[in-house]
């Protein structure tokens, strides 16, 4: 079975849920993260648009399920503020390209390589 690595942008809703779910764990936050935590929600808030919708999760993992075997990406980004994480991940994915060429793996990037 193949990976899929989905990331999550800031504006998604996907970080609160998830500080929701750590809570309801009964993990503690510590005061000056609950701060930071706080300004960053309000500063997150004000550069999401209104379109943005953590349903675009569900839609583009649905997507990729949907896609045929050998053309579902290994990465895929929703990210509705420009927090860099496509940029991010176009750099380090030619340099992990490059890095299996330089190491002779180079066949490991195939899509029909079974794992």
């Amino acid at each position: 079975m193949k990976s899929i690595i989905l990331v999550t942008g800031a504006g998604t809703g996907i970080g609160k849920l998830s500080a929701q779910a750590l809570a309801e764990a009964g993990h503690i936050v510590n005061a000056t993260m609950r701060d930071v935590t706080g300004r960053n929600r309000g500063r997150l808030s004000a550069l999401t648009p209104s379109h943005a919708d953590p349903q675009a999760v569900a839609d583009e993992v649905a997507r990729i399920v949907g896609l045929a075997k050998g053309l579902r990406p290994m990465r895929s980004v929703i990210d509705f503020v420009g927090d860099g994480a496509a940029e991010v991940l176009e750099v380090s994915e030619r340099v992990r390209i490059e890095f299996a060429h330089r190491i002779g793996i180079s066949e490991l990037l195939q899509a029909n390589v079974r794992t």
